[in-house]
């Protein structure tokens, strides 16, 4: 008979190998195994996508059922999305270096964001307009 528990462990990564993150809830190191062909309901068809956001040295939580395999205890994630990066420091705002201007026909001008707080974890700007021309 098998059976297994959903559990959820929260702590800092102290390493990772190959489909393995090793972290330590403080109590000791827990291993969280990710099966190879386990994608994220977040980014679907990205392969191994949690090994763009995780580190040796996040603090992170996962959530997977506890079983065993020949290696040990293990928690089996699921979904890679359920493997959250709890380190990252989220944008709380953007402010551009000028708040109007004006221009002629075809002349350009490059505005120059700036992203609060300074180390904020992803600072990817997209840049849109209302103006289809």
């Amino acid at each position: 008979e098998k059976e297994g528990l959903l559990v959820k462990v929260e702590g800092k990564v102290t390493r990772i190998d190959g489909q393995n993150i090793f972290v330590n809830d403080g109590t000791g190191e827990s291993r969280v195994y990710v099966e190879g062909y386990i994608g994220s309901s977040k980014n679907p068809g990205v392969a191994d996508e949690w090994k763009t956001r995780i580190n040796v040295g996040d603090k992170v939580s996962a959530i997977g059922l506890a079983s065993e395999d020949p290696e040990g205890h293990r928690l089996r994630v699921r979904d890679s999305a359920e493997i959250e990066n709890l380190s990252s420091n989220k944008v709380t705002g953007v402010s551009l270096d000028k708040t109007s201007a004006e221009l002629e026909v075809n002349e350009t001008l490059e505005l120059k964001a700036t992203i609060t707080p300074e180390d904020a974890t992803n600072k990817e700007v997209t840049w849109a307009s209302s103006d289809e021309k």
